[in-house]
C-alpha cells in the first residue's frame, strides 16, 4: 500500500534567472534553496509527496530537494528545457488528487513564504 500523504506539490524549477528576483538576483541556486527551505519549514508536520519537475536543471538541484525531504517522497521528472507553458502544463497533470493524498499545491521556484507573517512572494 502506498503511503498516505496530507499533501502533493508539483515543484517546478528551471536554472536560471528569467525575472529579476527580490534577493540573489545573479544566483539562482541560492534563491532556490532559500524558496525551498521556506517551503520546507512552512509545511509543519505535514506528510508531503513532491512531484519535482527539473527543467534543464544540473544534478545539484536533485541533491537540493534530497537535503530537504524524504527520499521516498521525492519523485523527479527530468525535463531537457521543455519550457514555462510545458511545465505548467505537466505540474497540472501531476497533481491530480489521487486516494493517497487530501489536497494538491502547484508552485514554481520562485515561491517562498515568509514563516513571520505567512507573506508570500
Amino acid at each position: 500500500m502506498p503511503p498516505e500523504y496530507d499533501v502533493a506539490v508539483a515543484y517546478r524549477i528551471y536554472p536560471k534567472v528569467s525575472r529579476v528576483p527580490p534577493v540573489f538576483p545573479n544566483d539562482k541556486y541560492k534563491l532556490s534553496e532559500l524558496c525551498l527551505k521556506s517551503f520546507k519549514d512552512s509545511l509543519g508536520s505535514l506528510k508531503v509527496k513532491m512531484f519535482v519537475l527539473l527543467d534543464n536543471c544540473p544534478p545539484s538541484y536533485e541533491d537540493l530537494f534530497k537535503r530537504y525531504f524524504d527520499e521516498q517522497d521525492l519523485e523527479f521528472i527530468r525535463l531537457n528545457g521543455v519550457g514555462n507553458r510545458a511545465t505548467f502544463d505537466m505540474q497540472i497533470e501531476t497533481s491530480w488528487i489521487k486516494p493517497s493524498q487530501k489536497l494538491s499545491i502547484l508552485l514554481k521556484m520562485t515561491t517562498c513564504i515568509s514563516p513571520i507573517n505567512s507573506k508570500v512572494w
